[in-house]
Order: structure tokens, then C-alpha cells, then sequence
């Protein structure tokens, strides 16, 4: 069942995005330092994105966690 992300998806959101990394492989993302502060910037954007009107992210709930989740911004 798709429903609206809430704050407690953050981790999961973040996770997923990092799985998207790993499958593209480093031509399309490699950053500067192998480090997790890549992760800790992204959880903070999600944060700030889920209150703000002109964002709207779906998520998909799976067996462990997220299965999926869909992005969507209105840029002007």
C-alpha cells in the first residue's frame, strides 16, 4: 500500500537511496570520501522536505522496511 513519508521513514528513505548508489556504481555517484556524512546531509534534506508544500514523497512498506518510495517537487 503506497502512503505519505512521515519522519520516521528518514532512515529508510536514505537507506534506499544508498541501494539506488550502490546499483548505478561509481560513474554516476562517487563521493569525495567513502565516509556516512553523505547520509547524515541527506537525512537532514528529507527532514526538511517532508514539511515544506511543493515536496511530496510516497513510500511503499515492505516486509523489512520500505520496498519502495517515489519523489516528487514542484520546481518554478
Amino acid at each position: 500500500m503506497t502512503r505519505k513519508a512521515t519522519g520516521h521513514a528518514i532512515a529508510e528513505l536514505v537507506r534506499l537511496r544508498a541501494l539506488l548508489f550502490d546499483d548505478l556504481g561509481g560513474d554516476f555517484f562517487n563521493p569525495a570520501n567513502a565516509s556516512d556524512d553523505w547520509r547524515d546531509a541527506l537525512a537532514r534534506v528529507f527532514k526538511q522536505k517532508l514539511t515544506e508544500p511543493d515536496c511530496l514523497i510516497l513510500v511503499v512498506d515492505g516486509d523489512s522496511g520500505l520496498a519502495a518510495c517515489g519523489i516528487g517537487v514542484i520546481e518554478q
